[in-house]
């Protein structure tokens, strides 16, 4: 029976070939030299720190956050890619052999990290596009965080009770994201349930008030009464205010609790969300 000729995958991972490449960088290593080259990587190790936060300070000043991290990296990584290469090199040390065998294992763990690389991709992609920098507030899945950093592999956020929430770079490039902090102002929401046989146009006039006389409701957007639907026991509106973003916590706040307290001032009957027994009997008597 013929003997089958090895595959180019095969001859490509040969243990031999592997074994080779290692034993021939080995067999030209220079004691002196190489003990030479620990030392220069060590060196231009204080000297990649020093520039990086050199280039951190500088940053700083000019540059966002977002953007100062960035630039940190990056001359943390090629201050290390050169603190590598530049000594061994600079020693006598000749680098073929090992780079070699090195770029068999790094195809063989690229087969073995193709998550990782993914999310490596995917955080590329994200700092490119900018639909968030650090110290943006985000809105993923239900989980609202300020964002700590865009890292190789994730996303750090801290939510509101200081908690740490990790979320895969890849993920986060295919959901649906709400950046909430993104603009100088925010709309807040607030749904408010109004009886029946109530009078809307005083119904909005004293909202109206509340918004106009609250100090962190801006007047420009102009506030609004919009109505959104006939409930099963009241009628649905919603006053719509708008914040600076370091006030919209309090302002969200604020205004349901003045609404409220100026709605049942004038007598205005605020139905419960969903109808009791004492609304149900009293629908059923007044019906024809």
């Amino acid at each position: 029976m013929a003997k089958k000729d090895p595959s180019f995958f095969d001859q490509f991972f040969s243990l031999d070939n592997l074994s080779n490449d290692f034993t021939e960088f080995f067999a030209g290593i220079n004691l002196l030299g190489f003990a030479r080259a620990i030392g220069y990587f060590f060196i231009g190790m204080i000297i990649t720190l020093f520039a990086r936060w050199v280039v951190g300070k500088m940053s700083e000043k000019q540059l966002s956050a977002h953007h100062s991290m960035l630039f940190r990296r990056i001359t943390l990584y090629i201050g290390f890619a050169l603190s590598l290469i530049v000594p061994f090199k600079e020693s006598g040390i000749d680098l073929t052999a090992l780079l070699g065998a090195a770029g068999i294992l790094t195809v063989a763990v690229a087969f073995a990290a193709q998550t990782s690389i993914s999310n490596f991709l995917s955080g590329v992609f994200l700092i490119a596009e900018k639909s968030f920098i650090i110290g943006d507030w985000v809105l993923v899945n239900d989980i609202l965080g300020e964002v700590l950093s865009i890292d190789l592999l994730s996303v750090k956020l801290r939510t509101k009770d200081n908690t740490l929430v990790r979320i895969p770079n890849e993920t986060l490039l295919k959901l649906q994201f709400r950046n909430v902090s993104r603009f100088p102002i925010r709309r807040c929401d607030v749904k408010i349930r109004i009886a029946f046989h109530e009078d809307l146009e005083k119904v909005k006039k004293i909202l109206m008030e509340v918004a106009d006389q609250n100090p962190l409701s801006l007047s420009t957007p102009i506030p609004e009464i919009t109505f959104l639907e006939f409930g099963e026991s009241a009628i649905i509106l919603q006053l719509s205010v708008w914040a600076k973003q370091k006030s919209y916590n309090d302002l969200l706040t604020n205004i349901q609790m003045e609404a409220q307290a100026a709605l049942n001032a004038n007598g205005i009957e605020l139905p419960a969300a969903y109808p009791t027994l004492a609304t149900l009997t009293s629908l059923t008597t007044k019906s024809p």
